[in-house]
Parts: structure tokens; C-alpha cells; sequence
């Protein structure tokens, strides 16, 4: 009987972690940072696992015009060259940070 509920508790858990990732994004992702920015672009284009998972790197580059730079880490399903990472730009105004510009990288 301990195994059963066990296995049962396991496989909430896993069921847990596949539902939750979906709902809790747009709380989590909120525009605060700019990673929590880059974060929020990928869910809003669809990509909910995706959006936990990437990984924004600073490039320690500013452009006047389009903000701070990140390289991003993350796999773009619909992306032809496949596993290409994006330039994302990132700009910090008022009410937080925003994404103005998305380019692939090399």
C-alpha cells in the first residue's frame, strides 16, 4: 500500500510540474528586470516552457537607440536554422523594462 501511494504522490507531482509552468508565467515573468522582459517576450510568442528555460546572457553592450543587449539561449521550434540564439535589445522605461528588438545572431 506504501508503494501505492508513493507512486501516486509521484506522479501528482510530475502532472504538477507539466500544468503549472503554463499558468504561473505571466505571474512570474513580470517586467521588472530584463531578463524577467526577455522572459515575458518568449511566453507572449508562445513559447510557455520555453520562457523558463532560456537563458539570458549580458553582452555588456548599449545601443542608445534600442537598449541594453542580451544573447539568449533558448530553442525557437518554429526558428528555420534551428538552435540559432536571438539578440534580444532590452529598454528600461518607466513602468519597466521592454523588449524593442529581436535579431538572430550568428
Amino acid at each position: 500500500m506504501k508503494k501505492a501511494n508513493f507512486v501516486l504522490i509521484f506522479l501528482l507531482v510530475i502532472a504538477l510540474i507539466l500544468v503549472l509552468p503554463p499558468v504561473l508565467a505571466p505571474v512570474i515573468h513580470d517586467n521588472n528586470t530584463a531578463k524577467a522582459a526577455i522572459r515575458t517576450y518568449i511566453y507572449q510568442e508562445g513559447y510557455t516552457y520555453q520562457s523558463f528555460f532560456a537563458i539570458p546572457k549580458d553582452e555588456q553592450f548599449d545601443d542608445p537607440e534600442y537598449g541594453h543587449l542580451y544573447y539568449v539561449i533558448w530553442h525557437d521550434r518554429n526558428n528555420p536554422v534551428g538552435d540559432t540564439p536571438p539578440l534580444f535589445y532590452v529598454k528600461k522605461y518607466k513602468e519597466g523594462y521592454k523588449v524593442t528588438s529581436v535579431g538572430t545572431g550568428p
